[in-house]
This record gives structure tokens, sequence and C-alpha cells, in this order.
């Protein structure tokens, strides 16, 4: 009896160190490039990061810099968006991984310094994700630090 209990407590113990399990990586995810915003009103002391999901906001904040620029479907996509900037520097997003774990879309960014703000064009990074239902709101992270949480109010 002591040797079934002490192999139940020993499997109990080694049970606790096993590795979780890995959350689904959200795939598709398409770099989208050749646009700007289409007023410059942004924060200087944070992350300006932006969650689209219809085409009416998409049009209405950002503009192409050229016609031949990709167009996000947003029957099956949403646009990530991020700018980073401050009074003197302006900085380069990277969006390495996007994750979804319980109805959140973790995403996350690498931030680096790109140039001075007069002798710079300001990056403007954006990605298409595919559309989740089950996607209710958006944590961006910056070096695994959660920087901002977006929810989704519109049902798609």
């Amino acid at each position: 009896m002591k040797k079934i209990i002490v192999i139940l407590l020993t499997g109990l113990i080694l049970s606790g160190f096993s590795t979780p399990l890995k959350a689904p990586v959200l795939g598709d995810v398409t770099e989208l490039s050749g646009y700007r915003l289409r007023n410059n009103n942004i924060s200087l002391n944070d992350f300006n990061l932006w969650v689209v999901t219809n085409e009416e906001v998409f049009l209405r904040d950002f503009e192409p810099l050229h016609d031949s620029v990709m167009h996000p479907a947003f029957e099956e996509q949403m646009v990530l968006a991020a700018k980073v900037e401050t009074a003197n520097y302006v900085y380069r997003v990277k969006f390495k991984r996007t994750v979804i774990n319980n109805g959140i879309l973790h995403v996350y960014l690498n931030v680096r310094k790109h140039g001075s703000t007069d002798d710079t064009v300001i990056p403007l990074t954006m990605v298409t994700v595919p559309k989740d239902k089950s996607i209710r709101k958006v944590q961006f992270y910056h070096d695994n630090v959660l920087v901002k949480t977006i929810p989704i109010v519109s049902v798609y």
C-alpha cells in the first residue's frame, strides 16, 4: 500500500512539471504597406495602436500612398496598425507574432529607434489578420510587457 501511495504522489508531483499546452497561433498574418495616416493627431507619449474591423473606419483613418497598394478584405480580415513617435525620435515597429487565447488576440511587437523626426519619414506598420468571431479584445505587448488593450466593439 505504501508503494502505491509513493508512486501516485511521485506521478502527481511530476505532472506539475509538464509543459503547458500552446495557445493557437493566428495564421495568415500579412504585412500591409503603402499607407499613411490621414491626420497626424497621434500621441507622442504612448504607443499609437489601431484595430480596424471595417472599411469605413479604415478609409477614414488611413490613405494609400499610391493606387497600386493592396487593400484589405474586411469580410475576412481585420487590420492591426502601429506607430511610435516621440518629440525627437521615430521608431520602427515590427509585429513578431500573434496568439489567440480565451477570446483575446495577443499581439507581440518589437520597437526599435529609427531616427530623428527631422530627417526621417515616420513609419506606419500595418498587418492584416483573419477575422475570428471569438476574439473580443486585442492586447498589444512590447517585449512581453502589456502596453495596451483594445476591445473589439463591432460585430462582424
